[in-house]
This record gives structure tokens, sequence and C-alpha cells, in this order.
């Protein structure tokens, strides 16, 4: 089976050569796969690094000539792809040398075409890790990963994942999605209603290599919210509207339930009036209480996310 695995690249510089080597060496033959990568225009140094690779027989390297976010960005790939399998990674993530011989593993132990292998997503070993890092880092997302017995359309990300091209029958929403956030979980989505299926393969590791400061923090909640906006006023099904919307972010329909209590309580304590104080109290903490300051900012998703989200409503009106 000939792999292709699917790089977009915004800004990361910093930690691209490890990405390029990692997968330069891997411990299934070279003409086995192909590397895929989609520069989003980035501003940093990230094409200079790539044009050094560029002569290699398995990698590919492509410059979009102006920035179209991650959904335009990842349907470049699989368009210039040619894998049976392909397998959707990031400009920050660096496998481990096994990690194509792990999804190809996973494939063969489940043939059908609607399988489709979440690879695991773990912190650096040579890197100490703050409490500041952890803000908004994709690793957070896999934390319980293992626990869970059933993964629906949610899980499908787009950072460690591996889909068969026949199944792949639909790619990312470029009409919904020229922004990041949620457009690999509208994929997920569209894949989910054709009989996708999840299994998770906690051996197939990449090192997540990307740390936000809190401001770059603050500011991808909202546009995560935006993005969702985006996503719910083209949603015909009730299922996505009511399910993440009401029940996730407003508390579900019933007022009085639990879920709709507390979400009360935190819309009381955390406001257009709070919030300021609150970010005010985390920045002064940075440098003081770092696990205070990583607390405060969590604090704030649920009301950056909403921001955002009420701000993309309005502009989708």
């Amino acid at each position: 089976m000939k792999v292709s695995v699917i790089i977009p690249i915004h800004n990361n510089a910093s930690s691209l050569e490890k990405t390029i080597n990692a997968f330069l060496n891997q411990t299934v033959p070279c003409n086995v796969y192909e590397i895929i990568f989609v520069n989003d225009h980035s501003k940093d140094t990230s094409q200079d690094i790539l044009n050094k690779y560029n002569e290699r027989e398995n990698i590919k390297v492509h410059l979009n000539s102006q920035n179209m976010g991650p959904a335009y960005t990842r349907n470049v790939g699989i368009d210039k792809a040619i894998g049976d399998l392909l397998i959707l990674s990031d400009g920050d993530m660096v496998p481990c040398n096994n990690f194509i011989e792990q999804h190809l593993n996973f494939h063969g132990k489940y043939p059908a075409k609607e399988y489709v292998v979440l690879g695991n997503v773990e912190y650096p070993s040579d890197l100490r890790i703050t409490p500041l890092m952890k803000l908004g880092n994709a690793t957070e997302t896999w934390a319980d990963i293992e626990k869970q017995k059933v993964y629906d359309y949610t899980y499908f990300r787009t950072g460690n994942i591996s889909v068969k091209r026949d199944f792949l029958s639909v790619k990312f929403n470029t009409e919904i999605f020229t922004d990041i956030g949620f457009e690999d979980t509208e994929l997920g989505y569209q894949l989910y209603k054709k009989g996708m299926i999840i299994v998770y393969n906690a051996k197939a590791i990449s090192y997540h290599y990307h740390f936000r400061s809190p401001q770059q923090y603050i500011i991808n909640v909202v546009r995560y919210g935006i993005s969702f906006a985006h996503w719910a006023s083209f949603a015909k099904d009730n299922d996505i509207y009511l399910k993440n919307i009401n029940v996730n972010y407003f508390g579900g329909n019933n007022k009085f339930s639990i879920k709709g209590i507390k979400e009360l309580l935190r819309r009381l304590a955390i406001n257009k009036l709070s919030a300021p104080l609150i970010i005010f109290l985390a920045k002064y903490c940075e440098k003081k209480n770092e696990q205070l300051s990583f607390i405060l900012y969590r604090k704030l998703y649920r009301y950056l996310f909403l921001k955002g989200y009420k701000y993309g409503r309005k502009k989708s009106l």
C-alpha cells in the first residue's frame, strides 16, 4: 500500500527540520511513502527550509500564492497525493520512527475502507513543559483519549490520522472554513455519515512542538468560535446544532438541568465586565504563579469561544 503523508505548513520554521528528518528516517522503505508539504504562504523561513529538501525523491513541495487556511491547504495536498493511504499530519508534529509503519499495521488489521486510524499525540521528551505551554496545545485534547470506547466524528483530528483514499469521497469544505477551527470536525462529520469507524493506535505517536503564547491562545479561541458559527450557519442537520452548540456551549435545551445551571453560573462569573480583570490577573501571574495563570486563562475558554461565535453569527446572517 502506497502512503501519502500530507503536511500543511504555516510559520513552522522552528520545528520544521525535525519534522522533515523524522519523516525521512522511518522504519519503512522510502519507496513506500511520499511526503507532501503545502506551505500556506508562511512569513518565516519555512520555505527556505523546504527548498533544501525539494530534490528528495519522496518529497513534494507546494507553495500557496497567498494564505488560504488549513482546509484549502490540506485539499491541495490531497489533490497531489498518489497514495492509497493518506496520513494527515501537521508542520509542528514530529513523528516517532515507526509512525508510518504503525498506521499501515492498523489498516492491515482493519482493511475495510470505512476504518480510519487515529494516532497518538504527546509532548516532546526533550523539552520541559510548563503550565502555560499547555494553553491551546493539541496534546491536551489527546490526554484522556485512551479511556474512550467509541470515537465519533469529533475525534477526526488532522494532527495525526489516516484514511484510505477509496473512502475519502469528500474533502475539506473551503466554502465554510477559510480560517482555523472545526474544518477537520466537519470533514469527520461528512465521513461519519458515510459509515466511518475510527480506531485508535496509541503507538502511532507524533510529538507536538507548537506552543502558543497566552495572547495567541485568546485570539485563537475567538477564531474557533467564529469558524463554528460559520459551520452552524451552513448546517442542515439538527444534531450538529443541538449537540455541539446547545449542549456543549449553551448548557442544553433545559436551562434547569445541571448543565444548564452550571452554564448560567459561568456566564454570571465570566462576562464582558469580569473577563478583562481575569485576563489582567492571568497576565500578572504568568511569572509569579504559572499554574494559577494557566487556570485563569483556561476559565476564559467558553467566554472567548462564545464571543467569537456571536460575532461569526452576525457576519453569517
